[in-house]
């Protein structure tokens, strides 16, 4: 209970279960974009992959409900920041309750499968938002990324449903 201590949270959601993916043929866009070029081409591509994907709203509140609760949301993602603009541009509100953001730089290998990632995203919370890492609450949907957030001495929930999220962050009394 002391590492939930109620002054103030980070919570890094993550996207990928809040915005699913309308098509499987998006991931093919999504590895287009890992690799690409700046350019018309990939900005076309950067909007069919936007615009083939919808915010779960259960997700959206319970985002909301952290972030009015008072806690410091970032947001950490492997999907590649051009892309994650356009969500921001299609969805302002949203991407405004997070205090911090942390994207996958294009061509980059970078991601949330790495100790390298956990430590930026630790960085980027102690500076920004003033608190250390035993502060923070991980939530992902992938038991290895949760274990790498663990490894790096962030805590870890393994995100199932937005019902069982809520409930584990209940019981930790993190959420009233």
């Amino acid at each position: 209970p002391d590492r939930f201590s109620r002054v103030s949270r980070i919570a890094s959601y993550g996207i990928k279960k809040m915005i699913h993916s309308k098509s499987i043929k998006n991931s093919s866009l999504l590895e287009y974009l890992d690799a690409g070029e700046p350019g018309e081409a990939y900005e076309k591509a950067n909007l069919e992959l936007v615009n083939a994907y919808w915010i779960d709203p259960q997700s959206e509140a319970l985002v909301k409900k952290l972030h009015g609760e008072g806690y410091k949301l970032i947001l950490f993602s492997n999907t590649p920041e051009s892309t994650m603009k356009f969500q921001e541009d299609a969805h302002p509100q949203l991407f405004k309750m997070f205090n911090k953001k942390w994207y996958r730089k294009v061509g980059s290998t970078l991601t949330k499968k790495s100790p390298e990632a956990f430590e930026q995203v630790k960085k980027l919370g102690t500076e920004a938002l003033g608190h250390a890492p035993q502060r923070y609450v991980f939530i992902d949907d992938t038991k290895k990324n949760i274990k790498l957030g663990e490894e790096a001495g962030i805590c870890g929930i393994v995100f199932k449903t937005v019902k069982q999220t809520e409930k584990v962050l209940t019981e930790a009394g993190i959420l009233k």
